[in-house]
């Protein structure tokens, strides 16, 4: 009994013919041990998903992509194969649906990034025979994850069959990009050419597509836009190939491209529109976000307009344009509050830097070759500074204004106090215009126009009509005055011969002008280089002005501070052309080093004094001159010797200096009875100093004669 009790516990080994030995089917112990193992691997594959869930990641996909030896050996395989991937990909694409809402919140947007950073595609995909029996494209894990998680659309799914090859002989057809657009708002397209027979659009915000960077190529007509957004709004297109027709978001609000390759060459631009918020001002705008042409080379020149995007894409209170190196060029002038704006913008444009004096760092087309080189005039209607970049107009011909600074009451309100605020221009080449800058004022009426504040530091005038214009002409106004508060330092004129190099008449000014080199200005049939005439209230400073090899004007400077006026080393010395003559007048202090001859015109209240060690000549004095010839003082380095003699009429005779210089008097002769200086006797002494403007009363018997010498400085 014991041994048969054991004997029915006793299992047979699988497959065993001794079906005596137990009750049991054969082969059963050994199928229920595989249905426990079964059972194991199911629910420790289940443990793993749910530990991959809690920690935010994604099971591994079991989509099976068959290699090259196995796509050859497709027939061997039957059905079973691709039947097996598709189930499995169902399968896979099912739990990933149900993890879906936590991937969102852990992961939002992390496909849209990880295609942007390059996921990697080839020409070559891995294919499978679908359903249908038909060739189709397998995708990869990444490609799920991406699209699962970024809700992104991947060209490549929506390609009928068969699938091209994706070359130039054998394109994609773009019709599966707008197929993928259509599905979703977020397209990538895998490397390859991709032929369109339409442009790529939709009636949708915020369409994002994205390629595999200058392989994915996109080929249309060569004319019309490979993708257009139209009038909607925040479009991104980036890392793509398009043929000549390019892309086209200039109707299209808050939209970018970005590395786009158009026809070969490498663009990049923003949105060109309104800035919006106030951080655009604090941490300025760059014109090179809104280019949309060329690659800043004479003959392919960044467009101009970008300018103009830029600073209308600062806010209401204005910024920073940063204008980047390179030719920007623009059939139209740049503008700042031509619209008359409140409050009105100031801006700030800053360049990389140019050479600012001489004629030469430019190629035959007068294009700058170093720095910023901005070919386009500027309109300015409220203050704005400008640093380190060339202007010129457009055909750099001498046709337009560099800078018009202009105040238009029509435009900003009836309100002059705008130009008492100020403005900088600095390191700046004024190339080929017709007036580098110009003050003007348009539609004045009664308005007074004001400017103040103005500094003009190491900007070169090269090979302009003028250099720089602030004149009552310029201003279409009534007002009795103007006024003028500025510095002019440092700054190169160089062959400005189209008129005056330096051109200022305004009232009411305090001007400096200093340090200055003007050669080879003025024109040949004007009359001045340089001409500064100011009156009314305030003064001018005038002090290191050379005019090195001469001008070509037939003369150097009219100078005439109608106030006062201190000028200081005024040096004309050319042995080229032969020193030109200076017209001085009006009020003031000149001390002048020249071999030139000094003029006199409509002099007042003059002291012209001549430095040491230089030439001097005193040339023609006119009639309004002569007439205050008391109040005009002419001092040499050398003693001009024997000026004149004078012989008394009828006793007692005022003699009054009207040598416009300081002299001596030697009363010679005759029989004086006394002298009278300043009401005050002096005896009968026939020796006196006088200034310009001095007198002595001498009383005689018998008239002396009155002998006149010249003092000098030195």
């Amino acid at each position: 009994m014991t041994m048969s009790a054991r004997q029915d516990f006793e299992t047979d080994a699988e497959g065993s013919s001794e079906s005596s030995r137990s009750t049991r089917e054969p082969g059963f112990f050994a199928r229920r041990r595989a249905r426990k193992e079964a059972l194991r691997r199911e629910k420790e594959h289940a443990a793993k998903r749910d530990a991959h869930l809690r920690e935010g990641r994604r099971a591994r996909p079991t989509v099976e992509v068959l290699s090259a030896g196995k796509d050859a050996r497709r027939p061997v395989l039957g059905t079973s194969g691709p039947r097996r991937i598709d189930l499995e990909a169902r399968k896979e694409l099912e739990d990933l649906r149900d993890r879906r809402d936590f991937l969102r919140k852990s992961a939002i947007g992390a496909g849209i990034l990880a295609l942007g950073a390059g996921i990697g595609y080839s020409s070559g995909y891995a294919h499978a025979t679908g359903l249908s029996g038909n060739t189709r494209t397998v995708i990869t894990d990444n490609e799920v994850a991406a699209r699962v998680i970024g809700g992104v659309r991947i060209a490549t799914e929506f390609i009928p069959d068969p699938v091209p090859a994706g070359t130039d002989a054998d394109p994609y057809p773009g019709s599966a990009i707008q197929a993928a657009l259509n599905d979703g708002l977020h397209v990538y397209v895998p490397a390859g050419t991709w032929k369109l027979s339409s442009a790529i659009s939709r009636a949708a915000d915020g369409v994002t597509i994205i390629g595999a960077g200058r392989g994915t190529k996109l080929v249309f007509n060569g004319t019309s836009p490979c993708i257009s957004a139209g009038s909607r709004n925040g479009w991104l297109i980036a890392n793509i190939a398009v043929d000549a027709g390019g892309v086209d978001v200039s109707g299209a609000a808050e939209s970018r491209f970005s590395e786009v390759w158009v026809n070969g060459t490498l663009t990049d631009n923003r949105p060109i529109g309104s800035g919006g918020s106030g951080t655009g001002g604090y941490y300025g705008v760059r014109a090179a976000d809104f280019i949309t042409s060329g690659d800043g080379s004479p003959s392919n020149p960044y467009n101009g307009s970008a300018i103009q995007a830029a600073v209308d894409a600062l806010p209401s209170t204005g910024g920073v344009v940063f204008i980047k190196e390179g030719i920007w060029r623009g059939a139209t002038r740049i503008t700042v509050n031509a619209n008359g704006s409140t409050p009105r913008k100031r801006v700030i444009f800053k360049g990389s830097g140019t050479m600012p004096y001489q004629i030469y760092n430019d190629d035959s087309g007068h294009n700058m070759l170093t720095g910023t080189h901005v070919q386009a005039g500027f309109d300015i209607y409220h203050p704005c500074d400008f640093y380190d970049m060339a202007i010129s107009p457009t055909n750099r011909d001498k046709s337009t204004d560099g800078i018009n600074f202009i105040q238009d009451p029509t435009k900003t309100g009836n309100d002059f106090t705008w130009t008492q605020q100020g403005c900088t221009v600095k390191r700046i080449r004024f190339h080929q215009c017709n007036t580098g800058i110009r003050f003007s004022g348009r539609n004045m009426g009664a308005t007074f126009l004001q400017i103040w504040g103005v500094l003009v530091e190491q900007c070169g005038f090269i090979q302009c009509g003028q250099g720089v214009r602030a004149k009552v002409a310029d201003i279409d106004s009534t007002a009795p005055s103007q006024g003028f508060r500025g510095v002019f330092t440092r700054n190169e004129f160089r062959s400005c011969n189209g008129g005056r190099a330096f051109d200022f008449d305004f009232s009411s000014s305090m001007l400096e002008f200093s340090n200055t080199m003007l050669e080879g200005c003025g024109a040949p049939t004007g009359d001045y280089a340089l001409y500064i005439r100011t009156y009314g209230d305030g003064g001018i400073t005038i002090y290191n002005v050379d005019f090195g090899d001469g001008s070509e004007s037939p003369k150097e400077a009219y100078i005439w501070p109608g106030r006062s006026g201190y000028v200081n080393n005024l040096i004309s010395e050319s042995a080229r052309t032969g020193s030109k003559p200076i017209d001085i007048g009006g009020r003031g202090y000149f001390r002048i080093g020249t071999l030139s001859q000094i003029n006199l015109v409509n002099a007042i209240q003059v002291i012209v004094e001549q430095s040491p060690g230089t030439g001097f000549a005193i040339g023609t004095i006119d009639s309004a001159s002569q007439s205050n010839a008391a109040t005009i003082c002419i001092r040499r380095s050398a003693a001009p010797g024997h000026l004149g003699s004078t012989i008394p009429t009828a006793s007692p005779y005022t003699y009054t200096n009207l040598d416009m210089t300081e002299e001596m008097v030697y009363l010679v002769g005759g029989t004086i009875t006394g002298i009278t200086r300043n009401g005050q006797s002096i005896g009968t002494e026939r020796t006196h100093y006088m200034r310009p403007g001095d007198t002595i009363l001498i009383s005689y018997s018998s008239a002396p004669t009155i002998r006149r010498f010249g003092v000098s400085t030195g």
